[in-house]
C-alpha cells in the first residue's frame, strides 16, 4: 500500500497500464511479485457477505499460495465439487513441498549447481511467506479470522518451514538461510 506524502506530485506511469483488479499481479522485474490489491480492494470485490465461513477462508489462503507457486511454473487444478472440504493443514503443507522438491529434483536432474537451488529454494520461501502473510492480512481485513483458523494457518506455515529446512539439507547438505540467494 503506498502512503501519499503530503505536498509531493503523484508519478505517472510511463506507459498505460491496465487498471488494478483484485486478484491480478504486477511485475517490476522478472520474479518480483508487486501486490495489486489492498484488502479493501478484496472486500470489495467479495461484496457484502461473500465470505461467510472458515472454508471461505481457507479458499483464499489457497488462492494466495497458490499465486506464489505459480512462479514455479505450478498451476492447481480448480474443484467445482459442492462436497468440497478444504484440505488441512497438513494436506496443504505436503502439497506445497511436494511441488518445491519436484522443482528442486527437476533442475538437479538438468545439471543445477548448489548455488542455483539455493536459489530456487530461497525463492520458494519467500514466495510462501508472501502467500500466507498476504493470505492471513485478507482473512483478517474481511474478518473472517478466527483463532481455530489462525492456529490452523499457523500449524501449515510451521510444517512448511520445517519441510523447507529438509529440502535444504537434501539438496544442499545444510539448513537454507531464510533469505538464501533470493531476489
Amino acid at each position: 500500500m503506498t502512503i501519499p506524502i503530503q505536498g509531493a506530485k503523484p508519478s505517472m506511469p510511463s506507459a498505460p497500464t491496465k487498471p488494478d483488479v483484485p486478484g491480478s499481479r504486477k511485475a517490476d522485474a522478472p520474479g518480483q511479485a508487486v501486490r495489486a490489491q489492498t484488502p479493501a480492494m478484496i472486500q470489495k470485490a467479495v461484496g457484502a457477505g461473500g465470505v461467510r465461513s472458515a472454508a471461505d477462508g481457507i479458499a483464499i489462503l489457497r488462492q494466495k499460495l497458490e499465486e506464489k507457486m505459480a512462479s514455479f511454473g505450478v498451476t492447481f487444478a480448480t474443484r467445482l465439487d459442492p462436497n468440497f472440504e478444504p484440505p488441512t493443514a497438513e494436506e496443504v503443507a505436503n502439497r506445497i513441498l511436494g511441488f518445491v522438491e519436484n522443482r528442486l529434483r527437476l533442475e538437479q536432474a538438468e545439471g543445477a549447481d548448489p548455488a542455483r537451488l539455493e536459489k530456487l529454494l530461497g525463492q520458494a520461501r519467500q514466495g510462501i511467506e508472501a502467500g500466507y502473510g498476504e493470505a492471513r492480512e485478507i482473512i483478517g481485513a474481511l474478518g473472517m479470522m478466527t483463532e481455530k483458523l489462525a492456529a490452523e494457518i499457523n500449524d501449515g506455515f510451521e510444517r512448511v518451514q520445517a519441510g523447507l529446512a529438509r529440502l535444504a539439507e537434501m539438496f544442499l547438505g545444510t539448513p537454507a538461510a531464510d533469505d538464501s540467494g533470493a531476489e
